[in-house]
């Protein structure tokens, strides 16, 4: 695995939504990516380039959830204390929107982003990172984290995402971070003014497998 690894090129070919959509994948969620050559690639975002498309595939694993009907649970840990509550289909999607909204693959937010991937041999896995050095957009981080195989289609194993926002005198920075086929966790920090407030983890499982 490790010689495969190294000599994976990722050429950041993702078929588009319209030929290849990740809700018609559920539950496996497959991504349909084409990786061929060197561990690691940098480019600069243009009109005829599509990032990852992040926004439907976790609509993809909400449309799965739904479908499967499966039961969700839900914790809150503030200050080391995690309280478990019952959840609704409902508050489970309007949390996962997080993830959706807003999309880097917006013409409007597609310029401030640089794409970057890896190979990661510890995983093994390979990582397509989504940064900006811009301030205006919400979205400072995405990293895709993919399983290849070579014989079948690679796999989403994960998605973490950094978000930074200000409402009035308030910054409220969010760490988010799906585990594909089974939970989904956003850690919210708010700072008002010089004043840094608990950070609130929000976590939903709808598999505890793993």
């Amino acid at each position: 695995m490790k010689h495969i690894l190294f000599a994976l090129v990722i050429t950041s070919t993702f078929i588009s939504c319209k030929n290849h959509s990740p809700n018609s994948n559920a539950p496996g969620q497959d991504t349909g990516i084409v990786a061929n050559a060197a561990d690691s690639t940098g480019a600069d975002a243009d009109s005829s380039h599509t990032f990852f498309p992040v926004a439907d595939f976790i609509g993809g694993q909400v449309k799965m959830v739904d479908s499967l009907q499966l039961p969700i649970s839900k914790y809150i840990t503030v200050n080391r204390k995690t309280t478990p509550l019952p959840a609704t289909d409902a508050e489970f999607r309007a949390l996962a929107a997080a993830f959706r909204q807003p999309d880097i693959n917006d013409p409007a937010l597609r310029k401030f982003y640089k794409e970057s991937s890896y190979a990661d041999q510890s995983i093994p896995s390979i990582v397509f990172s989504y940064t900006t050095t811009d301030p205006m957009p919400e979205i400072r981080k995405i990293d895709v984290i993919i399983s290849p195989d070579p014989a079948k289609n690679d796999k989403v194993k994960t998605i973490y995402m950094e978000k930074q926002r200000e409402s009035g005198d308030t910054i409220i920075r969010q760490k988010l971070y799906w585990k594909v086929n089974h939970n989904f966790m956003i850690v919210t920090e708010k700072q008002v003014g010089k004043t840094l407030l608990p950070a609130q983890q929000v976590k939903m499982v709808w598999d505890p497998t793993e």
